[in-house]
């Protein structure tokens, strides 16, 4: 404010001292400055022209100090504005500074009620996450120790199933040879029996009854003495 009086004062000054040089703001040739004298009842030329702002130096003086005042007067009023205005800057910063603070608060009790809500969803979700998988693996557990004993069952089964199949070949083959040596006594029997009945055949043999002699009359005999 200060450069603003300041840069005023030399205008003013340049304006005094220069305006009888300046054109437009020279007075004209026809601008008379006369002075009068009441106990003469006469008139005195004193200037003419741009001459006429020399002679009127207090006036322009009176005006300088005029201005001057009134842009100190101004620049009172505008540093008091100022000041004011500045106060209520203070005063609105301060109240903006209180609500951003209070909006900091706010956004900062928001953001840890969302990291506690947050943090107890994840948790809550890594219980039930933990709690499935200790279901699944006590499932699987069960299901491998099901299979397990199954296994053994199965095992036991085939361990049986191998000693019956090797009993029953055991004893297929015992009732096969029994069969084939059943056959070849059978077989030996027909083979008697059929030399038996030739020899008989051939020979002479009676009973005292003048019966001859067969096969069968003689096993028929043979039944009667056991």
């Amino acid at each position: 404010m200060m450069w603003v009086i300041f840069g005023l004062v030399i205008l003013l000054v340049a304006a005094l001292f220069g305006a009888p040089f300046i054109e437009l703001l020279a007075p004209g040739s026809n601008i008379y400055l006369i002075q009068h004298i009441p106990e003469s009842n006469d008139s005195v030329l004193l200037a003419q022209g741009p001459e006429t702002l020399w002679a009127q130096w207090q006036n322009w003086t009176y005006i300088a100090i005029f201005c001057l005042i009134i842009c100190l007067i101004g620049s009172v009023i505008s540093s008091i504005f100022q000041e004011k205005i500045n106060v209520e800057i203070e005063e609105r910063k301060a109240t903006l500074d209180a609500k951003i603070k209070e909006q900091q608060t706010l956004n900062d009790s928001y953001r840890r009620e969302v990291e506690q809500k947050v943090r107890e969803e994840l948790e809550n979700e890594y219980q039930e996450k933990r709690e499935w998988i200790q279901r699944k693996n006590t499932e699987q557990y069960r299901i491998s120790e099901q299979l397990q004993t199954e296994r053994k069952i199965n095992e036991n089964l085939r361990e049986r199933a191998t000693i019956l199949n090797k009993q029953t070949n055991l004893s297929n083959q015992r009732q096969e040879k029994s069969n084939r040596s059943k056959l070849a006594q059978r077989d030996r029997l027909s083979e008697q029996k059929r030399l038996l009945v030739n020899y008989l055949e051939r020979s002479n043999w009676q009973w005292s009854t003048g019966e001859k002699v067969t096969y069968h009359s003689l096993l028929k005999e043979a039944k009667k003495h056991p």
